[in-house]
């Protein structure tokens, strides 16, 4: 069927640095006969859906088995811009080159053609029932109707030009995180169920299933009808059932034989032994499977390491007309440190994609490769091998795909491809012998451009170190995902240089740091960080500085600056070499204050003193002994009830204030009746035999004074005399020791005493 207007470009082929492809799960590490050494479990993938919510009221994106977007689009809807072969175009998420524009077989109407940027699992490659419209790389091209085909923009010209207010990109990211969110969990719901029901049915593999090769080829594939069904029955039950022969590996004992029925029968073998009978079960089943040998970066594997021979053996299937690599070996389990083997089931290595498979699996045979084009031994063994968990991600290396590297500077640059806009990476630069370097961040990363992060590592001295890239898995959690060796010919020195240690909540809350990008040098004293948001959930931000000598900044609340507070002294957190310390604020509209001091959890009583008139007010501190302690700083605004947080400091003592430490305890009673301590506003310590104490006293209180001892008994009575609106307090101390004065006052001649106040006090001699 045609209607003689097709348009039609050349295609080209461009080398795909793609590493997608549907998996189920993933293990963490490699196996040989090259068992795997890492011990963590597999993670569960995030997995593309068959279908997906939308927006707009657009239909899904369903695609049927030759990559076609089956939903027809309404020829009444209305108009779109033209494409045209060359268009650079989006549908739905991905990318590509328009290379056709016309009639097709796949239905009436006018069809486009699109090699996309990044292989697509159920893309074509510009054909059709055995007719080609256009050409490009395998599981690339795509045929959609023009209506949900959209022109797509270079990134940094959409950044220039926008004019899409912050709100609407707000927005439209938070529905396409809702219905991407919503997908992924579908298809996991839908995967693991299918999943759980072949791992019963494996499960439950009566013993006289497993009499030969052909009974249990029947029992486990009999309830499937696909290929890929079939192949994972049999995958699960070789990574359930048979153990790694790791005494004959390490030379312990005789190795057992690799023959399959052998296999069957003694369900323990190296890598020979699980491909012969993966194979031969396959086989039987009718598929399309075959054994190969090759070269394998497995359990003792280092990074440009030479092969002197082929060290492993693996399958390679065809599924749905795609070949693909299948490990039971390296999916059955992995060998630790112990040189003992653990059984860890897992499905990431059931189908893997060839060139995804390639970083770490070489066959001895260029044709089981399926590559294009291929690669050498040389070039295998000095690329670089990310971890299992990063190609799930599907996180790509771009730019740097061997593993070690020279510069002429301090500095070098990597790109990673990167799904989404969330950033889950992060890097560390560490010593050759891998050693994590102390003091500065050595390596930034930052987002470039749509789905590229770029990562710079920084080296202080001229020398070979190891760069390590990780991924994230969870909250402050990470697995590894690849290594390199970089050999630099400069340094920028360890006091010198560096960079912003960035959180990843930081993007994750749609914020981007825009300058300074290293870290900062300032010859005034000052520095200005600019950061981007475009969140609205967010007003304002705080920081806090740490210097290097371990000194800092006290913490402040937002509230410190809603209320108008003034911090007057001091700026910084607090280093006393005798064991006091004095804070100044102004708090206008604030009707009380009080500080607490507290050392690790334990609050310390009678420790500070707040002093001062109208506005502005001293907070006095003593540490009873050396030590780091915390001071925390609360006010109560006029009219309300609760003591509210507004700051603290961090107060380093090089020694303790005395051996009587401390101010005395005043009640309400004391401040109302406008009483105030004149001489003496900390705990008394004396050596003669009596103490004087001078208030101001502008009521004419009767005061009378009660000294007591440790036992709680009265020792002495002081005499107080009131003249000229002040109170002289007077009392003897006879014994050397630690006592306690109470002060207890009275209005009128024969009312009762009222609690005043109390002072620590110690005679020395």
């Amino acid at each position: 069927m045609g209607c003689g207007s097709s348009q039609s470009v050349a295609a080209e082929t461009p080398a795909s640095n793609t590493r997608n492809g549907g998996k189920p799960l993933n293990n963490n590490g490699n196996v040989a006969d090259a068992m795997p050494i890492d011990t963590a479990p597999p993670a569960k993938p995030e997995v593309e859906p068959k279908a997906s919510n939308n927006l707009n009221g657009e239909k899904p994106f369903n695609k049927n088995d030759n990559g076609v977007d089956a939903n027809p689009i309404d020829t009444a809807s209305p108009a779109k811009p033209e494409v045209k072969p060359g268009d650079r175009v989006h549908v739905r998420g991905y990318v590509g080159t328009v290379k056709f524009v016309g009639c097709t077989s796949l239905g009436e109407g006018v069809w486009v053609g699109i090699a996309l940027d990044k292989q697509q699992p159920q893309g074509n490659s510009g054909s059709h029932q055995e007719t080609s419209y256009f050409q490009c790389q395998p599981k690339h091209g795509l045929f959609a109707r023009p209506g949900v085909v959209h022109p797509h923009s270079d990134v940094d010209m959409i950044s220039k030009t926008s004019e899409i207010s912050p709100n609407a990109i707000v927005f439209i990211q938070t529905r396409m995180k809702r219905m991407l969110a919503g997908m992924r969990l579908r298809r996991l719901v839908e995967r693991s169920g299918f999943e759980r029901e072949i791992d019963k049915h494996v499960q439950n593999t009566p013993a006289s299933a497993t009499a030969s090769i052909n009974q249990l080829s029947d029992y486990l594939t009999e309830c499937f009808s696909t290929d890929r069904e079939k192949a994972f029955a049999i995958y699960r039950w070789l990574t359930f059932n048979v153990a790694y022969d790791v005494d004959g590996f390490f030379g312990r004992s005789e190795k057992k034989s690799t023959s399959a029925e052998d296999v069957l029968s003694s369900r323990t073998s190296v890598c020979a032994g699980y491909a012969s009978l993966y194979t031969a079960l396959g086989e039987a089943a009718g598929l399309e499977i075959h054994n190969v040998s090759g070269y394998a970066k497995g359990y003792g594997h280092k990074l440009g390491q030479r092969f002197e021979g082929v060290n492993h053996a693996w399958n390679v299937l065809k599924v749905d007309n795609t070949w693909y690599v299948s490990d039971a070996t390296w999916g059955a389990g992995f060998v630790g440190d112990d040189m003992l083997f653990t059984k860890n089931p897992n499905t990431y290595r059931f189908l893997q994609v060839p060139d995804e498979a390639i970083f770490d699996h070489l066959p001895e045979e260029e044709k089981w490769q399926f590559l294009d084009p291929t690669i050498d031994k040389a070039s295998f063994e000095r690329s670089a091998k990310p971890s299992c968990e990063m190609l799930e991600m599907g996180i790509e290396l771009e730019s740097h795909k061997d593993y070690a590297y020279e510069t002429p500077t301090d500095t070098i640059d990597m790109t990673f491809y990167c799904p989404g806009r969330k950033m889950l990476l992060m890097g560390k630069v560490k010593t050759s012998s891998g050693q994590a370097l102390e003091g500065r961040e050595r390596v930034r990363l930052r987002f470039k451009g749509l789905h590229q992060i770029e990562m710079r590592a920084q080296f202080p001295n001229a020398g070979t170190y190891k760069v390590e890239v990780y991924v994230v898995k969870g909250e402050n959690s990470w697995n590894h995902g690849v290594s390199y060796e970089v050999t630099a010919s400069q340094g920028c020195g360890w006091n010198c240089g560096g960079y912003p240690k960035v959180s990843n909540a930081l993007y994750d809350h749609g914020f981007t740091l825009e300058k300074p990008l290293e870290n900062i040098q300032t010859d005034d004293g000052r520095a200005e960080v600019v950061f981007q948001c475009t969140s609205t959930n967010f007003s304002h931000l705080i920081s806090r500085m740490t210097r290097e000598d371990g000194g800092r900044f006290p913490y402040v609340h937002p509230r410190f600056f809603e209320w108008g507070v003034k911090l007057v002294s001091p700026c910084e957190n607090i280093y006393s070499t005798d064991g006091k310390a004095v804070v100044e604020l102004e708090l206008p509209g604030v009707s009380s204050v009080s500080g607490y001091l507290k050392r690790r959890e334990e609050t310390l009583h009678s420790c500070t003193m707040v002093t001062g008139d109208g506005e502005r007010k001293l907070i006095q501190v003593h540490t009873p002994e050396k030590g780091e302690y915390e001071l925390n700083i609360f006010a109560k605004r006029t009219g309300e009830e609760k003591n509210t947080f507004l700051l603290r400091y961090i107060i380093h003592a090089t020694q303790g204030t005395g051996p009587n430490p401390g101010f005395p305890v005043l009640s309400n009673a004391f401040r109302e009746l406008g009483l105030r301590l004149l001489d003496d506003n900390e705990n008394i310590t004396i050596s003669g035999d009596s103490l004087t104490l001078k208030l101001a006293n502008p009521k004419q209180l009767k005061i009378i004074a009660n000294l007591k001892d440790s036992a709680d008994q009265v020792a002495a009575q002081g005499a107080c005399e009131n003249s000229d609106g002040c109170a002289i307090v007077t009392c003897a101390v006879e014994r050397a020791g630690k006592y306690d004065l109470q002060l207890f006052g009275s209005q009128e001649e024969n009312s009762s005493y009222m609690y005043l106040c109390s002072f620590k006090v110690l005679k020395t001699n």
